[in-house]
């Protein structure tokens, strides 16, 4: 019997992303223009355990997370409810886009490089039982 060969399509969503990101102009992302971010490769880190792949909403974050400069937010729908974290600090530095802010009791920072608009966010947190635990995301940013 011949062996098919089945192609893996990208989510819609993902393949949009790419696809206007080296598009875009630096300058889409350096705090001037909204945006809006897709996780492709989400980590899950503990002390003592070794890393492991996740998805959103296993970490209970926004599969599109969308950074509205004006307002100074950065936030999306996580099963169906909307929520938002304050950016309290963007800094401009090395062609990179760096947010900063913390929301209740994590901490995240968030960092764009402007010439490709691709993402890495870092977020620390403690599990209800007061351990530990980061979160290691990777993805792409497209002006909105």
């Amino acid at each position: 019997m011949p062996q098919i060969k089945r192609l893996r399509l990208l989510p819609a969503s993902l393949l949009f992303s790419l696809c206007l990101a080296p598009m875009a102009s630096a300058n889409a992302f350096d705090g001037s223009k909204s945006l809006m971010c897709v996780p492709t490769d989400l980590f899950e880190c503990a002390r003592g355990v070794e890393c492991v792949r996740t998805t959103a909403d296993e970490i209970n974050i926004p599969p599109f997370i969308a950074v509205d400069f004006a307002k100074k937010t950065i936030g999306g729908d996580v099963k169906g409810e909307p929520q938002t974290s304050p950016i309290e600090r963007l800094h401009l530095e090395h062609g990179r886009t760096m947010l900063m802010g913390s929301e209740g009791g994590h901490v995240w920072g968030l960092l764009i490089a402007q010439a490709s608009g691709k993402m890495s966010l870092s977020i620390s947190a403690t599990t209800g039982a007061g351990h530990p635990v980061g979160f290691s995301i990777l993805g792409v940013c497209t002006p909105r």
